[in-house]
């Protein structure tokens, strides 16, 4: 079990001379065992002892106080259980870095930020391969040029700025292998030398992992000793795990950036619709009241000549009258249709007298009372917030008049420290959540409210009516 030729070998060492330090001291500066102190019959420990060659041995000891030749003494059995703390001590180093990587996998699920998840994976990496230094290596597209992506080390931090790739680096880098480099080897340290930082850092051992993204080598993720270091299969282990990693948080904010540069081109378009919509609305309005108006009106205006001029009986005066009535309601229907279109009233005095006259409308119209409240609001707003803002009050009114059968609609806008608030709240038969969320006023409500950083809910239960808010932020924001 030492590991000696012979017990005489053992017979000629002292008992401290096989126990590792940590434990020296503490059995020279104990008492020996008494009779009296000793816990029972047998005592049962676990220590170290060192064998030959400096082997560490790990051992279960059992004592048990005995008499030999007349004098007090202890026998030691002593149990090899090297293999089984091994099998312990890699178990608990096991469930350590599965634990350090599943903390990676959490941040890659719930934090969008590449910066984040990357400074988590070098804070990981340095812990795990117990290296004094980590950094993400970035390429430029066709290798010609690189930069540090990010650092960590106890030293400065190295500037983010693009430097040339020696051929010797880019051959290396495109090789996408998993690679050691270390200081003694002239070709290797080569490679260290033309990376700026790194010959900053005095690493003499470096181990390099490629980041694949869409089988094209991004970068590397890259840890550094400064000492001559032995890498072993499990730090290399670790390190293709955390460069897959990386390679994954890469490729996902691609993508996160190519959803938002999508989504940026979709408001684009959805404001310019809007924009395009709502030009549309005025010069059909315009044409509406100065083209058909005006000719209903001079139609008016010849019957009424004709009534004048020529003579007719009872039965025929009353067919004019008929007509003179049918045309008053069709002007007036073609008015209220030119101001729905683009209320004259919205464009000339603002979004608050706007409001107040489309809930007069609305009430005549309908047979439901509709009222209007507003509360702070004295200034104009831009006129795309105020458009919108009418746009979304005038489908919600659509709405009621359509779908809640109720008797009193309240509308009122509310100026806050940092916010604008439209309430319009019914007491009708309530809306199922299927049309809260899928239905086409809705949706186009949740995307006008959008534009404007603003967020709009629906607060709705069956035979209870419903509520519609929307919040638009207003610090900090300018028109789109």
């Amino acid at each position: 079990m030492f590991g000696v030729p012979a017990a005489a070998t053992l017979n000629v060492q002292q008992i401290l001379d096989v126990l590792p330090p940590e434990y020296r001291s503490r059995i020279a500066e104990s008492h020996p065992f008494r009779r009296s102190e000793f816990p029972g019959p047998v005592m049962r420990t676990e220590g170290r002892l060192i064998a030959a060659q400096g082997r560490m041995l790990d051992l279960e000891v059992h004592i048990r106080p005995i008499e030999w030749s007349d004098v007090p003494a202890m026998e030691l059995r002593l149990h090899d259980v090297s293999d089984r703390k091994n099998l312990e001590r890699d178990q608990a180093l096991w469930h350590w870095e599965q634990e350090a990587l599943r903390e990676i996998d959490h941040q890659m699920v719930g934090v969008a930020d590449i910066g984040k998840i990357l400074d988590s994976t070098l804070r990981q990496a340095i812990i795990l391969v117990r290296s004094q230094w980590a950094g993400v290596l970035r390429l430029s597209e066709g290798s010609e040029e690189a930069s540090w992506w990010m650092v960590r080390s106890g030293s400065a931090l190295i500037p983010e700025r693009r430097f040339a790739l020696e051929p010797a680096c880019r051959t290396f880098l495109q090789h996408r292998g998993q690679a050691v480099l270390r200081d003694g080897v002239t070709e290797e340290r080569a490679v260290v030398d033309c990376i700026p930082g790194l010959r900053d850092e005095g690493v003499a051992t470096t181990v390099w992992s490629p980041l694949i993204v869409e089988s094209q080598c991004v970068g590397a993720l890259v840890v550094g000793y400064r000492h001559p270091v032995d890498v072993q299969a499990r730090e290399l282990r670790l390190m293709s795990s955390l460069a897959e990693k990386d390679s994954i948080a890469i490729m996902n904010a691609r993508l996160y950036e190519s959803v938002l540069a999508r989504e940026r081109e979709l408001e684009l378009l959805s404001a310019a619709r809007g924009e395009a919509q709502e030009e549309e609305r005025r010069r059909i309005a315009k044409q509406i009241h100065d083209g058909i108006g005006q000719m209903l009106t001079a139609i008016k205006f010849n019957l009424e000549i004709l009534e004048d001029s020529v003579r007719v009986g009872s039965e025929d005066r009353e067919r004019i009258a008929q007509m003179k009535t049918l045309l008053d309601d069709l002007m007036k229907e073609v008015q209220e249709m030119s101001h729905t279109l683009m209320p004259s009233v919205l464009d000339d005095f603002g979004l608050v007298p706007a409001l107040q006259t489309l809930c007069e409308q609305f009430s005549r119209k309908v047979s439901v009372k509709a009222v209007f409240h507003n509360h702070g609001l004295t200034g104009r707003l831009t006129r795309s917030l105020e458009v919108a803002l009418y746009r979304i009050a005038q489908e919600a009114l659509s709405n009621v008049a359509r779908h809640a059968a109720a008797a009193d609609v309240t509308v009122q806008l509310i100026q806050g420290a940092d916010r604008l608030r439209l309430v319009i709240e019914d007491n009708g038969c309530g809306i199922s959540a299927e049309k809260r969320t899928g239905g086409l006023g809705f949706v186009s409500m949740r995307e006008r409210a959008s534009r404007f950083d603003g967020t709009l809910t629906v607060d709705s239960s069956l035979g209870r009516g419903t509520v519609v808010s929307v919040d638009i932020p207003m610090t900090g924001r300018g028109d789109r």
